[in-house]
């Protein structure tokens, strides 16, 4: 069966005027309900101000903080505290700490009692649903909500006549709800039905103890002058109390257990908080963990960094320190050739100034002329060809040095540094003076 998805106050009349009436007037009294101005916070944290109905108590049956009920059409929001201060939303699951005032108490198949709804089965899940459509038929009826939207599972329409009808039985208006009342009746009326077939055995007994089989009540009752089923309102009211006798009766035994557990769920909820606190510690500790883990493997991989530059750094102080002992040995080899390269450079200049080589008494290979004119160009043959043997020298000295540099870099296919370049140099000047025994580079 499908439902409407959407009701509005002319629904819930129609469907009144066709199903019960005579009952509907009690539902529909607005002098019932009471509307305050409450301050409350939404769920962004953000103070409002709306006209809430008050359908109860939180928590405790009387002396606990009054229940709001809000709604904007789509889903029912209760509140609770005082109407001078700014009330917090009740939790879902807190729900059942609700304690329904009258006449919404009237209206639930166990009058709003809080053991009714300790346990979330069909039937309270169902009497909730009541509730809340009773709220949704109070907005309407006042001018508070237009239209009530609601999912396609659920008959408002039934839940409303469910409630009317309960409402009624619990006004001692029992006549009403029997004449107009089609269909299956409520829960609470067929419960009580069945609780009063139990009493039926007694009367049974009470006839079979007079001697004719029938009390002489019950022979008065049946005569001539017996009322008809719609007169009968002394008999159904006498029904009706021992109906709510044996009802406050059965709670009465009920009441030992429910407070076992109520004070059994109340222990579960301290336990559950503990553990929530422990699950909250837990969860702290293991953040901490992670993020001095992670602090951790941060300091050790900058570690392995510095270590990593530390070693660079070594490496790199070696290298310095081969260096300068590799330039100190470079700076001798070229020192060498500097200094034979300076004495060709002298012999040649030498060589060719006889006149000036004849004033230096420490000039190499050098000859004084005599007054003679053939010893004198006896002494200029000889500087020429002085002359002459070290331009050929070095010319063979260059021509030796690039043969060996091209053929160095053939085989390194790399320039040479200017180190290596020098140590071809002396090289070539070992050979030259090991071939002509002649003394190139200068005595130290």
């Amino acid at each position: 069966m499908s439902y409407k998805k959407e009701y509005t106050l002319d629904d819930f009349r129609d469907n009144a005027q066709d199903k019960f009436p005579d009952q509907f007037p009690l539902i529909a009294n607005i002098a019932a309900y009471k509307f305050e101005k409450i301050s409350y916070t939404n769920g962004d944290g953000v103070g409002q101000q709306a006209d809430m109905l008050s359908i109860g108590h939180y928590y405790k049956k009387s002396c606990g903080p009054t229940v709001w009920a809000h709604t904007q059409g789509l889903c029912i929001q209760y509140y609770y505290g005082k109407s001078s201060d700014v009330c917090a939303p009740v939790p879902d699951a807190h729900r059942t700490r609700i304690y329904y005032h009258e006449p919404f108490k009237l209206m639930g198949s166990t009058q709003g009692c809080a053991e009714s709804k300790r346990n979330l089965t069909v039937g309270r899940k169902y009497e909730q649903a009541v509730f809340d459509t009773v709220v949704y038929f109070v907005l309407l009826l006042t001018g508070h909500l237009m239209l009530v939207s609601t999912d396609a599972g659920t008959d408002m329409l039934d839940n409303l006549r469910f409630a009317c009808m309960n409402l009624a039985h619990k006004l001692n208006t029992p006549e009403q709800t029997r004449r107009h009342t089609s269909g299956p009746c409520p829960t609470t009326i067929t419960s009580l039905m069945e609780a009063s077939n139990t009493v039926a055995p007694r009367s049974k007994h009470s006839r079979s103890s007079s001697p004719t089989g029938m009390s002489t009540h019950k022979r008065t009752r049946l005569g001539s002058h017996s009322p008809s089923l719609e007169s009968s309102s002394p008999q159904i009211s006498r029904r009706s109390a021992i109906l709510d006798q044996a009802s406050n009766y059965n709670t009465v035994l009920d009441t030992p257990l429910t407070d076992k557990v109520k004070d059994q769920e109340e222990e579960l909820q301290v336990l559950r908080a503990r553990l929530d606190a422990k699950g909250m510690a837990y969860n702290m500790m293991k953040s901490k963990y992670k993020q001095e883990k992670a602090r951790r493997q941060a300091a050790e991989a900058e570690n392995e960094t510095w270590k990593h530059k530390s070693s660079e750094m070594e490496e790199w102080l070696q290298q310095s320190q081969d260096r300068r002992k590799l330039e100190a040995s470079r700076g001798t080899l070229r020192g060498q050739v500097r200094a034979i390269k300076a004495r060709i450079r002298n012999e040649i200049i030498n060589a060719a100034s006889p006149r000036e080589a004849s004033q230096k008494q420490d000039a190499p290979n050098s000859i004084k002329p005599e007054s003679d004119s053939d010893e004198e160009e006896t002494y200029i043959a000889s500087l020429q060809a002085v002359v002459f043997f070290w331009k050929t020298l070095r010319s063979d000295i260059d021509h030796e040095y690039e043969r060996r540099i091209l053929q160095a870099k053939e085989g390194r296919q790399m320039k040479l540094t200017k180190p290596q370049r020098d140590e071809i140099y002396l090289a070539i000047i070992e050979d030259i003076e090991t071939t002509t025994q002649i003394q190139i580079r200068p005595r130290e």
